[in-house]
């Protein structure tokens, strides 16, 4: 059977902000999201849409709707899998870390394919075009795990797209995109960088069935044959530094987007075989900060300078580490298995999600009040809050999180402690609860 052409092409990003415009209005405790009444892909969503592609009778309207608000869900649902990746990992599960890891990585690629109009739907796969009408994925018939990595490159392979990544990170007010363009370097190639380290952090097609073997053996085998430990995870301090960079990153502050930005910068100097540390403080920092309106000798561009130059917070995120260092055995031996590299590659995914759903919140006129109903029902059911403690701000639940890493921090840095996962667990059992939880991390950085 000859292999149909790809249509991806034709997705839209277009009806799908347009649906969250119109479902806004509509949302409310009774029916929640969407009223299994008036949409029939509500209730056995794979099996309606596989009926509906069989006889070309797919409701545009309805799948539009259906695939709008499954982008806010999705991602949410990804950053769940990422909370039970951590608690797996606090408990020396590391099977699990790595299968809820897989799975918060995979939900992140759904939600942002879906911001652009591509639903996945084991194999009947659905695209929206510009126009608003739904059409049947080809090639068809293609592995859940598989479309959803080419579709996620083929995306990435469009410049535009990736200019659109750019736009998406801001530092003191601007864009990732205006701080290339004003320090007078290639957008193009930094969107070409940035694509490529996309590629490598998503589903990455070098490596995918590594990661799906990674999934089966710790899914389908026993665990634990081996008593031999994993060398880096098994250190209760390795996998407590670990987490505590993970928050970090996931911080409602611009750690992220610092971080995003001098990797960018780094990346295109390095390709001139320069270093931000080459840069005069003058002629280049000076330039760059007056032509993108700012001063460069308040505290803020300063520290902002300084942290570009890596003469404060010099070494890398651990995440960023750890997402370029996965390894599998071949065959696959248990204690080699280590979660660090696939939990830290879902962290990253996940926040770009975010960093997208911020966006399409934005642009379809999206509110926190709109979207009250949902995040009360998150807050309440997973005791982040309760009706007399709801929160003014989502940044606002930082502050438990940031309780809890000074607790561990001073815990690791007492020379009378002994570091071992039994004494963690007493020593620290108060202080903990608030790091196991990363939904909290999808409220503040979603910008509502």
């Amino acid at each position: 059977m000859a292999v149909l052409p790809s249509n991806l092409h034709l997705a839209s990003n277009a009806a799908i902000t347009a649906a969250l415009s119109n479902l806004r209005l509509t949302y409310n405790g009774r029916n929640a999201w969407l009223d299994p009444g008036a949409n029939k892909y509500i209730v056995d969503s794979i099996e309606e849409i596989k009926s509906d592609i069989t006889a070309s009778t797919l409701n545009s309207a309805h799948i539009t709707d259906y695939m709008a608000t499954s982008v806010l869900i999705h991602c949410f649902n990804g950053w769940t899998y990422l909370s039970n990746a951590i608690n797996s990992l606090l408990e020396g599960d590391f099977g699990n870390a790595i299968h809820n890891a897989y799975y918060a990585e995979l939900r992140s690629i759904f939600s942002i394919l879906g911001s652009q109009g591509i639903g996945v739907y084991d194999r009947n796969n659905v695209l929206i075009d510009q126009h608003g009408t739904a059409h049947r994925v080809t090639p068809i018939k293609i592995a859940t795990h598989v479309f959803a990595k080419n579709a996620f490159d083929e995306w990435l392979n469009n410049p535009s797209n990736r200019q659109t990544i750019l736009s998406l990170f801001t530092v003191e007010g601007s864009s990732l995109q205006e701080w290339i363009l004003h320090s007078g370097l290639s957008s193009e190639l930094s969107g070409e960088l940035a694509a490529t380290k996309l590629k490598q952090w998503s589903l990455d097609i070098a490596v995918i069935h590594n990661e799906q073997k990674f999934r089966n053996y710790v899914s389908y085998n026993p665990l634990r044959f081996n008593m031999a430990p994993p060398a880096i995870a098994d250190n209760i301090e390795n996998r407590l530094n670990f987490i505590t960079d993970l928050w970090k990153l996931c911080a409602p502050d611009q750690l992220f987007s610092y971080s995003i930005l001098r990797n960018t910068y780094e990346n295109l100097y390095g390709t001139m075989n320069y270093s931000l540390t080459d840069l005069d403080m003058k002629a280049d920092w000076e330039r760059l900060f007056t032509d993108i309106g700012k001063n460069v000798n308040d505290a803020q561009s300063q520290t902002l300078i300084r942290f570009l130059r890596r003469d404060i917070n010099t070494s890398e995120n651990l995440v960023f580490n750890y997402a370029d260092t996965i390894n599998v055995s071949s065959p696959i031996i248990e204690q080699d298995i280590e979660p660090f590299g696939i939990i830290s590659r879902a962290c990253i995914m996940l926040l770009l999600n975010t960093k997208i759903i911020e966006s399409v919140l934005r642009q379809s006129g999206t509110s926190k009040n709109d979207l009250k109903f949902w995040f009360d029902n998150i807050g309440l059911k997973s005791g982040l809050w309760n009706s007399a403690t709801e929160p003014n701000s989502f940044a606002d639940l930082w502050a438990d999180v940031e309780i809890d890493i000074d607790d561990i921090n001073s815990w690791i840095s007492d020379p009378t402690k002994t570091l071992d996962p039994f004494n963690y667990k007493n020593d620290l059992k108060s202080s903990t609860s608030h790091i196991r939880n990363f939904a909290k991390a999808y409220l503040w950085n979603s910008g509502l």
